[in-house]
């Protein structure tokens, strides 16, 4: 094979790559839209109802959970995110029902830059800096709630 075939298969291939990742992150975007998947989902709610089922209910509704969300996506995705709102939600959250709530109405949700939608702690992970994650699993730490 000449160099310029071998460049050219090259590029073939990259081209469909590329046209493979556009097309899988929108898939990925319709799950956005949706709000959720139904794995994150299933899995959410069955270890809701285990909590239910031992008397551990959330103290959110599931509409503030969806606010705080959306909230958490918005500011995410703006300019100048809102560390201290991200740290209020999780400081507004008093049980373990409380997070599987918020994550259930989060989602899976596409970060910024990102072909692929993610459920909020890979969310977070991609969006904040170390400092910020370790000042939200010390917020959870503190209310003895598992960490992003």
């Amino acid at each position: 094979m000449k160099q310029e075939e071998v460049v050219k298969w090259f590029i073939v291939i990259a081209i469909i790559y590329l046209i493979y990742k556009v097309i899988k992150g929108f898939s990925n975007a319709v799950t956005t839209v949706t709000g959720s998947s139904p794995d994150l989902q299933e899995t959410t709610e069955s270890e809701l109802q285990q909590l239910n089922n031992i008397g551990i209910n959330p103290t959110i509704s599931p509409s503030t959970a969806s606010q705080y969300a959306d909230f958490i996506e918005d500011t995410s995705l703006s300019l100048n995110t809102d560390e201290e709102g991200i740290f209020n939600v999780f400081r507004a959250l008093n049980n373990k029902a409380d997070l599987l709530l918020l994550q259930n109405q989060f989602g899976k949700r596409r970060p910024n830059f990102s072909f692929y939608a993610v459920g909020l702690n890979a969310f977070l992970k991609q969006d904040l800096n170390n400092s910020e994650i370790n000042t939200i699993n010390e917020i959870l730490r503190q209310k003895r709630l598992p960490q992003l």
